[in-house]
């Protein structure tokens, strides 16, 4: 795999998340209803994919690309995690900011830096 592909293949995992998102979101024009629920936690897997590897093809250095996606993995978890704390009463565009934890989003988080840790791995050894 060269990099313009694993770069192509974080593209595709981010439009891919942010596809479900629009989707599963059930305030969204485009709230698939019930089955969304299957998907609930795939954007957080697909985003952490995606920007994992694309921070890592920032660097030429296998530990700089390693530490690179362990860096990002690590900010999405904490900010899984930091939805514990209770919402602020922030109003943004007219919406009540809220949001909720659901540790099988942090499960997404970690699967998703495992994968793009594989990627990165496939890319080395080519």
């Amino acid at each position: 795999m060269s990099r313009r592909d694993t770069a192509l293949f974080a593209l595709f995992a981010l439009f891919a998340g942010a596809l479900v998102y629009l989707g599963a979101r059930p305030d969204s024009a485009y709230a698939m209803g019930g089955s969304a629920a299957a998907f609930a936690n795939l954007p957080s897997f697909l985003h952490t994919v995606a920007f994992a590897i694309a921070i890592a093809l920032c660097f030429e250095m296998r530990t700089a690309r390693w530490l690179a996606a362990l860096a990002w993995g690590s900010v999405e978890v904490i900010a899984e995690l930091l939805q514990l704390l209770p919402s602020p009463p922030v109003q943004f565009a007219g919406f009540r900011l809220q949001w909720t934890f659901d540790r099988l989003d942090v499960v997404a988080c970690v699967c998703g830096l495992l994968v793009a840790l594989l990627v990165l791995n496939k890319l080395e050894r080519e």
